[in-house]
């Protein structure tokens, strides 16, 4: 028998919240790792005009579309993430799994090196989210790890946009144009890549 309990009132979807725990929490530990999220699908049914959306890449949970959906009360649906399992032999056997919160839930497995560890690896994956289920969730511990998430996704995202502009400038002062417009346009480069 599980037993979820929330405290304060959560503005975020309570099925997220759980799911967020069973994969950065539950699901890692020193045998089983996620080393990528490549898919997150989300239903929103209080939108207006969108009611799920579907968002593929790389990192999706350092992605700030990603936290900017959960803090807006979206509710993750499924999750396609990449597994690592770790062997006796200190190697590992990687698959992409698929898991889809619907009722009934559903485990969907891909690549998998070796099926032989396939029970195995269900056997975790269900045991994880028994213990997300049987947690206690507190608002502001939850608020603080989607900020945390969105600061991540922040960092990295202005960490890319400067580079693309310190390339770009480097590029454009080895091109021959009038100094004069050279200058104005390294001036307006030089404003973003220091955040102004």
């Amino acid at each position: 028998m599980t037993s979820t309990e929330f405290y304060n009132e959560f503005s975020l979807s309570k099925q997220t919240v759980i799911i967020l725990d069973y994969l950065e929490e539950e699901i890692n530990n020193e045998e089983y790792n996620i080393s990528d999220y490549f898919g997150i699908y989300f239903s929103n049914s209080r939108g207006d005009k969108v009611k799920s959306v579907r968002l593929r890449g790389s990192n999706l949970l350092e992605s700030y579309e990603v936290a900017e959906r959960i803090r807006n009360g979206d509710q993750i649906k499924a999750v396609r993430f990449q597994l690592m399992k770790k062997l006796p032999n200190e190697n590992y056997i990687i698959s992409t799994v698929l898991i889809d919160f619907s009722c009934p839930l559903k485990i969907t497995f891909t690549n998998l090196d070796n099926t032989n560890y396939m029970i195995d690896i269900i056997h975790h994956l269900r045991q994880a989210l028994t213990n997300s289920l049987n947690k206690v969730y507190k608002e502001e511990q939850i608020k603080e790890r989607l900020t945390g998430i969105m600061t991540v996704a922040k960092i990295k995202e202005s960490a890319v946009i400067h580079e693309l502009l310190s390339e770009l400038k480097y590029k454009f002062e080895q091109l021959e144009v009038d100094i004069e417009d050279k200058d104005k346009f390294l001036k307006i480069l030089d404003s973003y890549r220091v955040g102004g």
